[in-house]
Formats: C-alpha cells, sequence, structure tokens
C-alpha cells in the first residue's frame, strides 16, 4: 500500500498529576476524539503515518507517556496503573467525551488498566498487538534488546546503522524517522529522550508487576477492535482468539506484519480501524 507524508502536529502541553506531559494534536478539533497511546520505548510521533490517514475524519491526540518523548520524567515512579491514571488526567483535562482509545503493546496495556473501571468517556477501544498475557518469547526479547542497547551514540548516523542491524525487518527510512524523534543531542553525541530508569526497570525485571487486566475486556461496555501482527512475538494467536471470545462486541484482524503494526502497515490499520467504527453499534 502506498504511504501517504505524514500529516504535521501541533505540539501541546498539559499538567497532568504533577507532570507535565507532551502531545500531538492533528487538527479537526470539531472531530471525534481518537487518543492514541504508544509502546514501550517510542513515543507519540510514532503514530505519525497512520494518523494522517485519519486526521480528516477524527480529532487526534498522541500522548507521550511520563518518562517517554517530551514528556517530564517521574520522581514517582512508572508503571501501568501510574500510566493509566495519567490517560485518566489528560482526558479530564481536556474534557474530552466519546474518545476513541487505541493503545499500541504499553499502550494497549495501558489502555486495558484504565479500563478495570467503568469509562462512559470511551466510546471505543482498539488494541494493536498486545493483550492480558503477554508471550514470553517476545517479552524475553525485548529486555534483551534493551540490555545491549548503548546509551550514547557518536554521531545520528551511527545511531541510524544500529537500529537497522538490530531490527533487520525494518526499512532504513522507518528506522531513520523513529529515532529522529526518540534521540536528543548531548555532550556532543547522541543519547534517548526517554528516562533511563525506564530502561533499568525493563532490563533488571523491576518493572511494576502487570495488573490482571482480563476484567477489563470481560466487563467492557463499548465495542473493541484487537489488531494482531501475523509475526507477533508479544500476542499469540490463542491470546487473541480469548481476547475476542470473552469481550462483548469484539472483533479480532490480523494483518502480514510483525509487533510495529501502526508502523509496517500504516494504512491497512487506519482501513481496519475506520471499518470498525462504521460497523461499531
Amino acid at each position: 500500500m502506498s504511504q501517504r507524508p505524514a500529516t504535521t502536529p501541533l505540539d501541546k502541553h498539559v499538567r497532568v498529576n504533577g507532570l507535565r506531559l507532551h502531545y500531538l494534536d492533528y487538527g479537526n478539533a470539531n472531530g471525534q476524539p481518537m487518543l492514541l497511546l504508544h509502546g514501550y520505548g517510542s513515543e507519540c510521533h510514532t503514530f505519525d503515518t497512520f494518523a494522517s490517514h485519519l486526521a480528516g475524519e477524527y480529532h487526534i491526540l498522541s500522548l507521550d507517556f511520563r518518562g517517554f518523548g517530551e514528556s517530564q520524567w517521574s520522581r514517582d515512579g512508572y508503571g501501568h496503573q501510574l500510566m493509566a491514571a495519567d490517560v485518566e488526567g489528560f482526558i479530564k483535562a481536556l474534557g474530552l467525551k466519546r474518545v476513541v482509545l487505541m493503545g499500541q503493546s504499553l499502550g494497549g496495556l495501558v489502555a486495558m488498566a484504565y479500563l478495570l473501571q467503568p469509562r462512559p468517556e470511551v466510546e471505543a477501544l482498539v488494541i494493536v498487538d498486545i493483550g492480558p498475557d503477554v508471550d514470553p518469547v517476545g517479552y524475553n526479547n525485548f529486555r534483551a534488546y534493551l540490555a545491549a542497547l548503548p546509551d550514547r551514540f557518536a554521531s545520528f548516523e551511527e545511531a541510524v546503522a544500529a537500529g537497522v542491524a538490530g531490527r533487520p525487518d525494518r526499512p532504513e527510512a522507518l528506522v531513520r524517522r523513529q529515532l529522529q524523534h526518540n534521540l536528543r543531542q548531548a555532550d556532543g553525541g547522541w543519547t534517548w529522550k526517554f528516562d533511563p530508569r525506564l530502561r533499568g526497570l525493563h532490563a533488571t525485571e523491576d518493572w511494576p508487576k502487570l495488573p490482571d487486566l482480563w476484567p477489563a475486556l470481560q466487563g467492557l461496555a463499548c465495542p473493541c477492535l484487537v489488531v494482531r501482527g501475523q509475526r507477533s512475538e508479544y500476542l499469540s494467536a490463542s491470546v487473541a482468539e480469548k481476547m475476542q471470545r470473552v469481550t462483548p462486541r469484539c472483533r479480532l484482524v490480523t494483518l502480514p506484519t510483525g509487533h510495529s503494526v501502526h508502523t509496517e502497515a500504516p494504512e491497512a490499520l487506519a482501513l481496519a480501524v475506520r471499518q470498525f467504527l462504521k460497523d461499531a453499534p
């Protein structure tokens, strides 16, 4: 499928739970809100190309979690429930109603944690390549990737080369675009924007334990779309099928990608989301 140029969003900030959180606003303020939640080690620009396919139909907002991207680092710690509280505060601060909530990877876990309580402001949920039970293959591979990740690069091109070597399945242009927003210049080189403590938490298994998220799906009051990458190491086919069985009004779509569905096939994902929202009762 064709890749259209990414829509240029506006950078905005809001104070939530004592933290200055950064988010992107893709315009169309009169449209139905669609809040996008990114994965671990990523940031809000990861949805730029996906958002370009739907920005004319929805008011798309993409949030940097605490400690990631341009959002403030947290002294109070990290974890799914703290981030879910940030989502709650963000939605309240902006006065959002009838929200389409979409999360990929970590963002999907946070979305489910947020929905452990009734959330009448959420009209539809989209979960991208993650589930209440994370496949240990993907998780262990991710921990190994974090452990081997350099803290600093001498140049941006060195970072691109390392990114391509680490993920040969991703085109160089995609790696380059992602690193442009995930790195910052420091001390004559380049380093990661996200809080180093986040990397350490996952690498040492000190990341806060994942809560039981199945009740969030079993009691979900709104329609749900689960999107799985066919080559996913994080969401197994059996867990995805269970999610469809136990979740009321749930649709399961599998796309021919790996874990990063929104960057590998942004147009196909946008088509799936558009059709889901059109058909949702």
